[in-house]
């Protein structure tokens, strides 16, 4: 099965083709593409820059989608956004109260429902929703910790620290997209241990069980 993602970012990227490999399903990078390096990236056009802009162009030009789904037949298209700064962007609702029992459920479903605004409906029975609250190191922490990661705080300074601890360095990496693939977020590549991770973030669990749907 072949899947195309449209991800903020190359690490996001490797993340979620990590928890889709534990399903045999091959995942392959849309946007940011991964053909031009941190260098060139002045040079490059909007399909190989990532960040939340490019996921929103991606959207509302849709040639992306188009070429995925109707010319190169991928069975569905993964959709990534990180929560943490859709303060800063133009989005058209209200953050909900993060006390709230179901905070995740209502933010996730709150920007899912932004990203079909941007396509205009259109191709929402061949999308898979990546939403991560608040970031994608809150479902990587799920690999190193047992205990509701969405509530921790700076998760990207709580995986940096665990990291060394457990001294798991970048050493023999292309890049931090190849790092977060390879060393830091590859145990979701093996279904026993991604499904212990399920119980301690309920953005990650909404995203697997959006993609076991897809498999049935």
């Amino acid at each position: 099965m072949r899947v195309g993602i449209i991800a903020e970012g190359t690490e996001d990227q490797s993340v979620i083709k990590n928890i889709l490999r534990a399903f045999d399903i091959d995942g392959y990078s849309i946007r940011p593409s991964l053909s031009v390096d941190e260098s060139r990236k002045h040079l490059a056009n909007q399909s190989t820059i990532g960040t939340f802009q490019g996921v929103k162009n991606a959207c509302i030009q849709r040639d992306d989608f188009e070429r995925a789904l109707n010319i190169l037949g991928d069975d569905f298209l993964v959709i990534h956004l990180d929560t943490a700064e859709i303060d800063q962007h133009d989005f058209p609702f209200i953050r909900p109260n993060k006390t709230d029992t179901d905070y995740c459920v209502q933010l996730r479903q709150k920007v899912i429902e932004q990203i079909n605004a941007w396509l205009d409906n259109n191709y929402q029975a061949q999308l898979v929703y990546a939403i991560c609250i608040e970031e994608i190191e809150a479902w990587i922490l799920t690999l190193y910790l047992k205990e509701d990661t969405s509530e921790i705080v700076n998760v990207k300074n709580k995986l940096k620290h665990l990291l060394s601890v457990k001294n798991i360095t970048s050493k023999g990496c292309s890049s931090n997209a190849d790092f977060y693939e390879k060393k830091v977020s590859c145990d979701f590549r093996k279904k026993k241990i991604l499904q212990k991770c399920l119980s301690h973030n309920q953005s990650l669990l909404a995203f697997v069980e959006s993609v076991k749907v897809k498999l049935n």
